[in-house]
């Protein structure tokens, strides 16, 4: 047998266990007698189902859970699966499932006799169904009944940490079965050979999340995986160290920094391709490539990259908002990558003379000993300037040119860093020397952001939980003060790095429901362009399904 998915989470109470949720947890609670009440102010509006089953079907969907799905070679079809629904003890238990026996029956289901076990069969299902109370808990199982209880250890968390939620998948196992079910064909086997070599066959994803007085703990472990990175040439050639942070300014908002194997990823690519392109009679991609357009990928790219990649906002950089974003990538050659670069603004200012009119031009430029090119569109108010420069051990790629040379004059001072930044060290989970990424979102700075809009939301759930007869169903006020949601709010930090051959990564940030929404809201409000993605996939989704034609800035552009 082999387990290929497990997912387990506690109740909703567990969730809103912090003191600044409890007035949004009061305010869910009241969400079914508000529904309850809707047929009698709705004319011809009618609850599908009896009172006592909506209560139930909610009370189910909030309450501890588990589900489990595998693979077991006995079996025919060789799968199988499980669901089971906690309840508080075996009494509880028996009640619910007799109540969803007695609703299965009404419905017409087929119901067999209870079994020794006393799990009732669904007769004339085409793998073997049963459905019963068993101790404290009631299962519905599919193929086989799972025996064994699911394990909540193991997952990594702090000694003292009870996990609220925990999950395993084998995407390896999946692979597999998607590669039996499909049968053996050269295409198949081509896939299989392709999954094989990037260790997919053998992967898996193990995670777990927990709470303490504190704040909330997460790790995803990976077994095997960086094992698998070494073996494929994949694996970067060194961790993080505290010069690379040193890049990121103190005041940064969200930041992310990591390591990468650029030469390595090329070969394997390269080796992974190159049998099939043999079979259609062709050679070495990269020489193919370079013999069309005069640029080599591995000569004038891969080999000026040096070993990390970074991307962060901040204050420093221009306000902390989208525009204030900025890349940066190691290099080896910085003049090697500088001849690039000049090589391809040649050739994107050919293009633009011809294409555009001197509308697009990108333009070289030098401050404080420091070489930039910036693409700018001489005439035209276009509200961008996106500029590169290179100093002497990195490129740093900005949206403005201002926030360009504010990156750079970080990354030559080398001043106050994301080391320094409180919030940062408070949730670190572990060193940054030797990691192999970090990761850092300012939750406390974006509550200052999402705090108006998110109360709004919250005064929705409170009306529209609040009933017009009973003025006792009242929920309250179920947002805290701004002060008292910042009083103590805390940053998300995680950090990823090998432990062995797996890869592990743990993240540490605050534990109220409440402050995580705020955050996420104000991050949406202080980044715009990620609520209107949506209505931008929406509208053009709308203009396909009327069949009339694009957008006429996209038909233009």
């Amino acid at each position: 047998d082999e387990e290929l998915f497990s997912f387990w989470i506690a109740d909703l109470e567990t969730f809103f266990a912090d003191p600044k949720d409890a007035g949004m947890l009061r305010a869910l609670k009241l969400i079914d007698d508000r529904v309850l009440e809707l047929p009698g102010e709705l004319p011809g509006f009618q609850i599908p189902v009896p009172p006592e089953v909506l209560r139930l079907g909610l009370h189910l969907l909030t309450g501890e859970k588990s589900l489990r799905i595998g693979m077991s070679p006995e079996l025919q079809p060789p799968f199988y699966g499980q669901l089971e629904l906690m309840e508080s003890d075996a009494e509880h238990a028996g009640s619910i499932a007799k109540m969803l026996l007695d609703l299965a029956r009404s419905a017409g289901a087929p119901l067999g006799e209870p079994t020794e076990s006393g799990l009732v069969p669904l007769e004339g299902a085409p793998v073997p169904i049963v459905f019963g109370a068993r101790g404290d808990g009631v299962i519905l199982s599919a193929g086989k009944v799972i025996d064994d209880p699911i394990d909540l250890s193991g997952h990594g968390l702090p000694a003292g940490v009870q996990p609220s939620l925990t999950g395993h998948l084998s995407l390896g196992g999946l692979f597999e079965m998607g590669l039996m079910m499909a049968g053996s064909d050269p295409e198949m086997d081509m896939l299989s050979d392709m999954f094989d070599g990037l260790g997919l066959l053998d992967f898996e994803i193990m995670a777990a999340y927990g709470t303490d007085d504190s704040r909330s703990y997460t790790v995803m472990r990976m077994p095997r995986y960086a094992g698998n990175m070494r073996a494929s040439g994949l694996m970067p050639t060194r961790g993080l160290t505290s010069s690379d942070v040193a890049m990121i300014p103190k005041d940064a908002v969200w930041a992310s920094l990591g390591t990468a194997n650029f030469q390595g990823s090329l070969d394997f690519f390269v080796d992974m391709f190159e049998p099939m392109l043999a079979e259609e009679g062709m050679g070495d991609p990269i020489e193919m490539l370079a013999g069309m357009t005069g640029f080599h990928i591995e000569n004038d790219l891969i080999a000026h990259l040096g070993d990390t990649v970074g991307l962060y906002t901040s204050d420093t950089t221009g306000g902390g908002g989208l525009l204030s974003a900025v890349a940066f990538v190691e290099l080896r050659s910085p003049d090697g990558m500088l001849d690039t670069v000049e090589r391809l603004q040649d050739i994107v200012n050919g293009m633009a003379e011809v294409e555009a009119d001197g509308y697009v031009d990108a333009r070289s430029w030098e401050f404080d000993g420091t070489s930039y090119i910036t693409l700018t569109f001489p005439g035209l108010p276009v509200p961008a300037e996106p500029t590169i420069a290179f100093t002497n051990r990195h490129m740093i790629v900005g949206l403005t040119a201002s926030s360009t040379v504010a990156a750079v004059g970080q990354a030559k001072d080398e001043g106050p860093s994301l080391l320094d930044n409180a919030r940062f060290r408070e949730n670190l989970p572990a060193s940054i020397e030797g990691a192999y990424s970090v990761a850092f979102f300012d939750s406390p700075r974006m509550i200052q952001d999402g705090y108006g809009l998110t109360n709004l939301v919250m005064s929705a759930l409170t009306n529209g939980t609040r009933s017009r007869s009973d003025a006792t169903r009242d929920a309250g006020v179920i947002m805290p003060s701004y002060h008292a949601l910042m009083d103590g709010a805390k940053a998300s930090v995680s950090v990823t790095r090998v432990i062995g051959d797996d890869l592990v990564t743990e993240q540490r940030g605050d534990r109220s429901v409440v402050v995580n929404l705020t955050s996420a809201v104000g991050l949406v409000v202080n980044t715009p362009i990620l609520a209107a993605i949506p209505g931008v996939l929406l509208f053009a989704q709308s203009g396909r399904m009327l069949d009339t034609p694009e957008p006429f800035f996209m038909e233009d552009f």
